[in-house]
Formats: C-alpha cells, structure tokens, sequence
C-alpha cells in the first residue's frame, strides 16, 4: 500500500534501532504527500547535479592553469639557459680581456 512505500522510504530496518523510531516515521510519512517526495528527490538530485558541474568547472580550470603555468616554467627554464650562456659568454669575453691587459702591461715595461 501507499502507507508502507512511505515507511520503505524512511526505513524500518538495519539502520533503525528502536520501536519508536520507526513509529516516528510511519507519523512523519502520513504527514508528507507522495508530489512533496518527489519534489524533495528532485530538489535533492538538482543539488546534487549542480554540485557536481560546480566541480567539472573547477578540474577543468585546474588543468587549465596547470597547463600555464607548464608553459611559462619552461619559458623560464628556456631564459635561466640563455643567461648561463650569456655569462658564460661575458666570463670568456673577461679572461679575453684580462690577457689583453697583461700583454699591454709587459709591452709598456718593456718600454
């Protein structure tokens, strides 16, 4: 019977422990219309549905940024080589230029 639907619904087994419980329920289920039951399961799985596209958005904003910020560490990686090569560069261009001193030195003690 409908009545019995209703108190299938709230549960009169395993997780229920006592006599009253399952009396309160067969009063709370007489209470409440079948239309107000399926509006409360309807409200309850738009909840839910909303809930769950609210987290399909923020993966999809995480794989987003994650993809970024792949893409501008090796930007970053790409410009820390090029500063080891310029001064790489500079520390030759120096030693070169060191020499360079040197050799005018002894030219003007030779002098």
């Amino acid at each position: 019977t409908l009545g019995n639907k209703k108190v299938d619904l709230f549960g009169t087994g395993a997780g229920f422990s006592s006599e009253s419980t399952a009396e309160e329920n067969v009063q709370m289920s007489s209470s409440i219309s079948n239309q107000e039951l399926v509006d409360a399961g309807m409200k309850r799985m738009d909840e839910t549905d909303q809930a769950i596209e609210h987290s399909k958005q923020v993966v999809h904003q995480t794989v987003e940024i994650d993809t970024q910020t792949a893409a501008n560490l090796k930007g970053q990686a790409d410009q820390m080589g090029r500063v080891g090569n310029d001064l790489d560069t500079i520390q030759f261009s120096i030693k070169k230029a060191s020499q360079l001193v040197k050799e005018i030195e002894r030219q003007v003690c030779i002098i």
